[in-house]
């Protein structure tokens, strides 16, 4: 029996499971955001969307967002709350699809106009999972059509994650030697990957083979005859919880284990029989099959997508470019070229020039002697911008200009996303930015000194700033 086959099968449990997942994700990103929503896009905060949304003309239809017309920080908070609320009530059974398209629509306005804040992979999938999830939870059972664009759609994540790291001619991927580099240098290190970095080389190795293996073939076994299909759900489900205990990447491993239970029907869950209760809903049938016409639009963007991957689309690739900004069909690919060696922005204070005291984030390395932390499924934005930060030069990053000047005027909301600040009540008058080179310490060194990290200087990464009378930065020359 082929997918096709699997597809006549009853899907009342797993489309009842599937909402109540993708309401646990929608609620962990929002409450994600409204922890940090303030210093990142408030009045006051690094990126305000105010100051955007005043100083550039409405583009909705490049940037469709709420936040065009209301935008106070009043509003941004109750937007992330609201989005919470639903999400949590989704997940306790109070769901309806109402309440799917104010999720999206509300984590699409932050998504429009919260770059680079939030502009990562997980944020675009969850954009069109969400999408999905609109149409597949109108009707019970879900339309066919909307199962299958939910198996294709998982299909292209983990495809397209193999392809990118091949065809990328990355010579760590191309020799398998990324995974001997990726527990380090990866934007958050979890303790677990501490220990996977003294891993064996031949184990390395292998484990970098599997990846290939698990994301160039697994995927085409959820379209053979069964058991196919269930073996290659739980091979991926594998690989995310893999993924999940060797570092913090957001939300994105919880929503791929979320794309994976819509393949599973009812005779697969059994065991929830009774547990769950099936969604009950029946559309008039104009809309329908007006839910029809549009899954077959998305998988034939879907096709798209997956085509760009191997040929240039030229006018044909049009359809994507206006499918973009409302994040229906995206892109997919982490780590394409594999990072070897971890730099650090280290952000230190002073008053006199000359004795500097450093602010503390809550999860990027920083001090030494700080364990390594699970900080996921939340996402600190701010410390995954800074590893993105110190992989170039502070030029090519206007945000990090209007980090360090929020910190000289003592912005209380953006201080908030430190974890220590050394001037406590007033802010310094100077800030420097220096460039560390971060490696993991031999298990003799941690069982010694308790230091998780070594670090040794490299550079400069920006002038040391001061506020000048107009409240503006200023560089500083000590030399």
């Amino acid at each position: 029996m082929g997918l096709g086959e699997q597809l006549n099968g009853s899907f009342a449990l797993s489309q009842a499971l599937f909402l109540r997942a993708m309401g646990f994700v929608y609620a962990i990103a929002f409450v994600s955001l409204l922890i940090q929503v303030r210093g990142l896009f408030g009045s006051r905060g690094i990126q305000p969307i105010a100051e955007l949304t005043s100083s550039v003309s409405r583009q909705f239809l490049r940037a469709p967002s709420l936040f065009w017309w209301w935008n106070s920080d009043r509003v941004l908070l109750a937007s992330a709350a609201l989005g919470a609320i639903l999400g949590f009530l989704c997940l306790c059974g109070w769901m309806h699809p109402v309440f799917f398209v104010l999720m999206w629509g509300l984590y699409l306005s932050f998504y429009s106009l919260g770059s680079p804040f939030l502009g990562y992979q997980w944020d675009a999938l969850l954009l069109e999972a969400g999408f999905i999830t609109m149409g597949y939870s109108m009707q019970q059972p879900p339309q066919m059509l909307y199962v299958l664009l939910l198996s294709f759609l998982l299909f292209r994540l983990m495809f397209s994650s193999g392809v990118v790291k091949w065809t990328s001619r990355c010579p760590l991927w191309r020799s398998l030697r990324a995974m001997e580099v990726h527990y380090e240098s990866q934007p958050l290190p979890n303790p677990m990957a501490w220990w996977m970095h003294k891993q064996p080389l031949w184990f390395a190795r292998l484990s970098t083979g599997l990846v290939f293996f698990l994301e160039l073939f697994v995927p085409f076994l959820l379209f053979l005859p069964t058991p196919a299909p269930l073996i290659a759900v739980l091979l991926l489900m594998l690989l995310q919880v893999g993924i999940m205990l060797t570092g913090n990447y957001a939300f994105f491993n919880l929503l791929t284990l979320a794309l994976c239970i819509p393949l599973l029907s009812d005779a697969n869950l059994f065991f929830l029989q009774g547990l769950v209760e099936p969604v009950q809903l029946q559309p008039p049938l104009m809309l329908q099959g007006l839910l029809a016409v549009l899954a077959t639009v998305l998988l034939l963007l879907n096709a798209l997508q997956l085509a760009r991957l191997f040929v240039h689309l030229g006018a044909a690739g049009r359809p994507l470019q206006w499918a973009q900004p409302w994040g229906l069909c995206s892109s997919y690919g982490l780590f394409a070229r594999m990072t070897a060696g971890r730099d650090e922005i280290v952000i230190g204070g002073s008053d006199d020039g000359k004795n500097w005291l450093d602010y503390e984030f809550f999860f990027k390395p920083g001090a030494c002697g700080r364990v390594p932390s699970q900080v996921a499924p939340h996402q600190p934005r701010l410390d995954w911008q800074m590893w993105f930060a110190a992989l170039g030069t502070y030029r090519y990053n206007e945000w990090y200009l209007r980090l360090l000047k929020r910190i000289l005027e003592g912005e209380p909301t953006v201080l908030d996303l430190f974890s220590s600040v050394p001037f406590k009540g007033r802010p310094p008058r100077y800030l420097r930015s220096f460039r560390y080179r971060y490696t993991f310490s031999s298990i003799e060194r941690l069982r010694k000194t308790g230091e998780w990290w070594d670090r040794v200087p490299k550079e400069d990464y920006a002038p040391i700033v001061t506020l000048n009378q107009d409240g503006h930065l200023q560089s500083v020359d000590f030399k």
